[in-house]
């Protein structure tokens, strides 16, 4: 996973102001942990909503998002994270020779078609009929448990065919996030916390 990396190591000769490290490190990390905050709210209102289809069922994943501070021999840091289950293969997909289909993946198919209840347009003589039309462009299946079963091995077939998210490649919108915004947040971020910081001796 890329990062964004920033060197604070002349901070105070670039303000004219001695500071501890410490303090310098502290500030930096606010800026750090403010530059995640904006990240975050990328990831939740462009990546994820740009994403077709979207990769979101009932919020647990974009609810999932985490921004944590941290600390080692190298420095600060900040991590932006998403530890719910389905978060790594939504992020890097899953190749169709991967797929492997049984009763859990049906299982939770199944709970998804009767909760969810939008699967399509019907094609074959034995579901027609089991569709009714409630809003434009909208169609809710009114099927069995049984068929409701039948369409998750349908959908579980296709996912064995294309893989699973972005046929198989993934939505990489963490990826995205960092490789097209991070610089330039984590800059702006960290050079106002350290700005702000140092101000206050003159």
């Amino acid at each position: 996973m890329p990062d964004a990396r920033i060197d604070i190591t002349a901070a105070a000769a670039f303000f004219g102001v001695a500071f501890s490290p410490e303090k310098v490190q502290r500030a930096a990390q606010r800026g750090l942990y403010s530059a995640g905050l904006k990240l975050k709210s990328i990831i939740i209102t462009q990546e994820i909503p740009a994403c077709s289809p979207k990769p979101v069922d009932r919020g647990h994943y974009r609810g999932g998002w985490r921004v944590r501070k941290g600390s080692d021999g190298n420095g600060v840091y900040v991590v932006i994270e998403n530890n719910v289950p389905h978060a790594k293969f939504i992020e890097y997909g899953v190749q169709r020779q991967n797929v492997r289909i049984g009763r859990a993946m049906i299982d939770a198919l199944t709970e998804w078609v009767r909760r969810k209840k939008f699967v399509g347009i019907a094609k074959d003589s034995k579901h027609v009929g089991q569709f009714s039309k409630e809003r434009k462009g909208v169609r809710r299946f009114k099927g069995t448990d049984t068929q409701a079963r039948s369409f998750a091995w349908a959908i579980a077939n296709k996912m064995k065919k294309r893989g699973v998210f972005n046929q198989g490649e993934g939505f990489s919108i963490l990826g995205n996030v960092m490789k097209h915004h991070s610089g330039t947040v984590v800059e702006k971020e960290v050079f106002l916390e350290l700005k702000a910081l140092f101000s206050k001796k003159r």
